[in-house]
This record gives structure tokens, C-alpha cells and sequence, in this order.
């Protein structure tokens, strides 16, 4: 029979309440901590991530090369919602300057509306300093 107890005549399941997870210690140097920016629209959503530095002061020192989580929410007589994820920043802008070698992936994830808020998006992250372009 299990552990139980009655409180005012109804009876319940004692629990264990064995604190375990006080016992292990996280280090910071064990820790990658992130910073994320969502942009959604009606057909889709883009989220970007970069990493902090591990010696960050602030939330301002980061890596400026984000991975990206795309979400294409356009109803093609599907249930879900297509999500795909992206570390690449060269084919970002790519995507963002009209790039031939980046252009037939984009244009194979995106509809026309869909490149233009991506460029967006894009801007907007080369313009916050998430991404870098390289001379």
C-alpha cells in the first residue's frame, strides 16, 4: 500500500520532498548565455540568437553572427506551421543583397512577400550590430 495520509478525511499520497536538484552546483564557465529578437508577421516569424561573450560586461558584447529560427506560417493545406533554422550569416546576406549563390535556397523558402520582410529583417539585425557584414 502506498505512503498515505488523511486530511480532513480525504486521503492523499504523501510525496517526497528529497530537494535533489539544491545538490548539484553550475559553474558559470559552463553556461552559454544568449541574446534573442523576435520580428512576426502574419505569414511568418523570424527569431535571432547570439551568443555572449563569456566575459560580457554587458548585454552588448556579443558575438555578432546570430543563428536563425524561421517559421513560415502560410496556410498550404498543412497543419502545422514549416519552421527552419539557419547559422549561416553569409547566406543571410546574401538573401539581404540579392546574392545568385544564396538566391535559389531563398527563393525556394520564401514567397516574394516573404523575401522582402526577411530583408527586413535582416536590416535590422545588421543595423542593431547582430550581424556584420565583411568587406
Amino acid at each position: 500500500m502506498e505512503n498515505r495520509i488523511q486530511v480532513n478525511g480525504v486521503w492523499y499520497v504523501k510525496e517526497d520532498t528529497n530537494d535533489d536538484h539544491f545538490e548539484i552546483e553550475i559553474s558559470e564557465s559552463n553556461v552559454t548565455e544568449t541574446l534573442s529578437c523576435v520580428w512576426e508577421t502574419s505569414k511568418w516569424c523570424f527569431e535571432a540568437t547570439v551568443l555572449l561573450r563569456e566575459d560580457a560586461d554587458s548585454l552588448a558584447d556579443h558575438y555578432p553572427s546570430p543563428w536563425m529560427v524561421i517559421t513560415d506560417k502560410r496556410p498550404k493545406e498543412r497543419e502545422n506551421w514549416i519552421t527552419q533554422e539557419s547559422d549561416n550569416p553569409n547566406w543571410f546576406l546574401g538573401v539581404y543583397e540579392n546574392n545568385p549563390e544564396s538566391m535559389p535556397e531563398a527563393n525556394e523558402m520564401f514567397d516574394k512577400e516573404g523575401i522582402k520582410e526577411f530583408r527586413a529583417f535582416i536590416g535590422y539585425l545588421m543595423r542593431k550590430g547582430w550581424l556584420i557584414k565583411s568587406e
